[in-house]
């Protein structure tokens, strides 16, 4: 039976753009760096219609992917960016070509378009330098390899702050089955969202924030975990240990690139400050223990401290520096600096001496009195 031209043409035109039924991506990050993305509307050029639709369209991993809504609840169309080749036209426009096939989009102004082109670019030749040589890795695990292009775009858009996007199969440990169960797992943003399955319309079964989760892959085998802000753990298994390693290092440069610090090191609160204990960093005036000072008199040291002169002109004009030499030693016993001039201190009470004897009586040296008491 001949094909008529209308679907050869449609026929050939899934060979670039996927509209149905999405062929398989290589959804194993290969390395720990990310592919660069880039969101938002283009204008694409209609089939079969004249004019332009508007899209909205995420670039990411190996796929560009365009939406009907920013929502993106609706996946329209793929393109695998690996083997297309780029053209540049008019003021706005691009279009991505396969053999005699053309994508052709619009943006919104000239640098927006420069700027879609060189993302496109580099995902272009990561793809080619990351392209499987064997059956993609997501097989081993037990899940089909119809992947609707990197579903990462589901729940939380990748922002300029965290442009990374990665996806695969992991085991994730049930609590309730008490067994391990495979699942679809994408690390885009901030988050960490894992699918039932990598099939088209998979429900979502959970979301982490790794905005507020620590990694934990302490040990050498195939687990790790996500430690969360309740200190409760999620564990997760990869095929092997070369898997675990790249899925560890790409939730690390994940929460690097959101500018999340090390989880690994708490921040520990700030000890009180003891002013007592301070005594290199604190610039505040010392004054000797036994001396009180006016409010006048701090402010008026505060104001010597700042000026150095005067201390040295108002020691020079000290009358009585040898009577001081012995005060200042007394008052500098405690090696604490003090400015300014000090009042004298004050004035040592010593103790009353010792009162004489009394006297002896008049009586006891008479012999005649003596005598006659006796």
């Amino acid at each position: 039976m001949f094909k008529s031209t209308k679907e050869k043409k449609r026929s050939a035109r899934r060979e670039m753009v996927v509209k149905s039924d999405f062929r398989p991506s290589a959804t194993w990050e290969r390395r720990s760096s990310f592919s660069p993305a880039k969101v938002g509307f283009l204008e694409k050029k209609a089939t079969g219609l004249g004019g332009f639709q508007r899209r909205y369209f995420v670039a990411s991993g190996h796929y560009l992917r365009y939406f009907s809504g920013a929502d993106c609840k609706e996946l329209l169309a793929a393109i695998d960016v690996g083997p297309v080749r780029f053209e540049v036209r008019g003021r706005r426009g691009f279009a991505l070509c396969l053999g005699s096939e053309r994508f052709v989009a619009r943006a919104a102004t000239e640098a927006d378009r420069d700027t879609w082109l060189a993302t496109l670019a580099l995902m272009r030749k990561r793809a080619r330098a990351e392209m499987p040589d064997s059956e993609s890795d997501i097989s081993k695990n037990g899940l089909t390899t119809n992947v609707d292009a990197m579903r990462e775009s589901m729940t939380a858009m990748p922002g300029e702050n965290s442009p990374a996007a990665a996806s695969g199969a992991l085991y994730k440990w049930s609590d309730r089955a008490c067994t391990w169960k495979t699942r679809f797992c994408v690390a885009c943003g901030h988050y960490l969202r894992y699918y039932h399955s990598d099939q088209v319309g998979a429900p979502l079964l959970g979301v982490i924030d790794l905005d507020k989760a620590r990694v934990d892959a302490s040990d050498l085998s195939k687990e790790f975990s996500l430690v969360l802000s309740d200190q409760s753990a999620i564990r997760f298994m990869a095929a092997d240990v070369d898997a675990k390693q790249q899925w560890v290092a790409t939730l690390f440069e994940i929460q690097n690139l959101i500018g999340l610090s090390a989880k690994d090191v708490p921040k520990r609160p700030m000890p009180p400050r003891d002013d007592s204990r301070d005594q290199d960093t604190d610039t505040t005036t010392r004054t000797h223990p036994s001396l009180s000072f006016s409010g006048l008199h701090a402010q008026l040291v505060d104001l010597l401290d700042d000026d150095d002169d005067l201390h040295s002109d108002h020691n020079d004009d000290d009358n009585s520096a040898s009577d001081d030499d012995s005060t200042n030693a007394a008052l500098l016993e405690d090696d604490r600096p003090f400015l300014g001039r000090r009042p004298p201190p004050p004035r040592r009470r010593y103790p009353s001496p010792t009162p004489p004897p009394p006297k002896p009586c008049c009586l006891s040296l008479c012999p005649s009195v003596v005598s006659a008491a006796g």
